[in-house]
């Protein structure tokens, strides 16, 4: 497991060559992550017996030890939802500069990105290391968002040039719904109206979740949601088939989350198989089956489609930025397209000159859950 490292040896690397990024196809289009933070604060425990046989003696210590001791399991189970390695592979959460994220974000527009995101595992970590300095971040919950460095943050993102005139595009990528209420989703409104935000969700059963080691439920979940929607955010809600500890009453309750999360104002179910990760606690389980094999996934999976085939609908006769990245390779005369405020795919007739042009489309009709035909407004 990765010891603790600091913020400062983190700021300390050189930053990301912006220049590379041109070597990517339709770069201009893209979304470009860049990182505002590394690794994660959910030091929680995944309490399913693993296949080694170790498993959660429920000491408590992950959840309500100092800090420091969290670090480590008494019985060897690696830290974080059982299912990711992130807490294993690049430690408790350490924030990134402003200064240094803001020298990143202008070197990628210089390149030409329009579409940029901040990354994290949890966005909402970001500034809640200095609260507990010299500790490490081991708690995913406490203490709550850092709004005065989150609002630090996004106003010198936000105020550069590029993005105050609307060229480019800044989103957001991760939050954990422990750390949304309403006066964090009122900052992220002020800044990122209009753009996603991705929500796990993962299992609709309370006891699963904690299985699970989340440091969330699925209630928590779609409250935040919630409160994300209102604040003018189209928050994401992600689902993972093939989980351990899958049953039919959690898919059964994951079904129900999933309709649950489109009426909190969920724009879009995601879901995911199960893949094994090493130095992750479920890191020796076998991967999940395709849906195609398993019955119980196949229904999630399904679910998923029927919510947004309908959610897509919504997008007929909506006016959207798109930003065109290249000619379709199939079909001739056709450009494909993606919103600068992240969407679906746009198909569009047209001809390469249009390549890197950003244009006002209408959608005209929902071609499936992920494309949809759009034409120059």
């Amino acid at each position: 497991m990765r010891p603790v490292t600091t913020r400062a040896e983190l700021d300390a690397l050189p930053l990301p060559s912006s220049e590379v990024v041109k070597s990517y196809p339709f770069y201009w289009a893209c979304r470009i992550y860049v990182e505002v933070l590394r690794g994660c604060s959910n030091y929680y425990r995944a309490e399913i017996r693993l296949p080694d046989g170790r498993v959660c003696t429920g000491c408590g210590a992950c959840r309500s030890g100092p800090l420091r001791a969290r670090y480590y399991c008494p019985e060897g189970i690696p830290p974080g939802c059982g299912d990711c390695s992130v807490p294993s592979l690049f430690g408790p959460s350490r924030s990134r500069s402003v200064e240094k994220i803001v020298a990143e974000v202008k070197g990628l527009l210089r390149a030409g990105a329009r579409r940029l995101v901040l990354s994290a595992s949890d966005v909402l970590d970001y500034g809640r290391d200095l609260l507990v300095e010299p500790e490490p971040l081991t708690d995913p919950r406490e203490p709550p968002a850092n709004l005065k460095a989150l609002e630090e943050l996004f106003r010198a993102v936000c105020s550069l040039r590029e993005v105050r005139k609307g060229d480019a595009v800044v989103m957001l990528e991760n939050v954990k719904p422990c750390l949304v209420d309403e006066e964090v989703a009122e900052l992220l409104g002020r800044y990122f109206s209009g753009t996603p935000v991705s929500v796990g969700v993962e299992t609709g059963s309370e006891e699963h979740a904690r299985l699970l080691g989340r440091p969330s439920g699925p209630k928590e979940a779609i409250r935040a949601i919630r409160l994300l929607r209102r604040a003018g955010l189209r928050p994401q809600a992600y689902f993972i088939h093939g989980l351990p500890g899958q049953d039919a009453r959690t898919v059964a309750a994951t079904l129900r989350a999933m309709e649950e999360a489109v009426k909190a104002g969920a724009e879009h179910i995601i879901i995911y198989r199960f893949r094994s990760l090493p130095m992750s606690a479920f890191g020796d389980f076998p991967s999940g089956p395709p849906a195609a094999r398993d019955a119980l996934s196949a229904r999630l999976v399904e679910k998923a489609r029927e919510l947004n085939r309908a959610l897509k609908n919504r997008w007929v006769g909506r006016r959207v930025e798109v930003v065109v990245a290249c000619e379709h390779p199939r079909r001739e005369g056709y450009l494909v397209a993606y919103p600068m405020r992240h969407g679906p795919v746009v198909l569009l007739k047209g001809s390469g000159g249009l390549v890197g042009a950003v244009l006002e489309v209408r959608v005209k009709e929902a071609l499936s859950e992920r494309v949809v035909l759009g034409e120059v407004a």
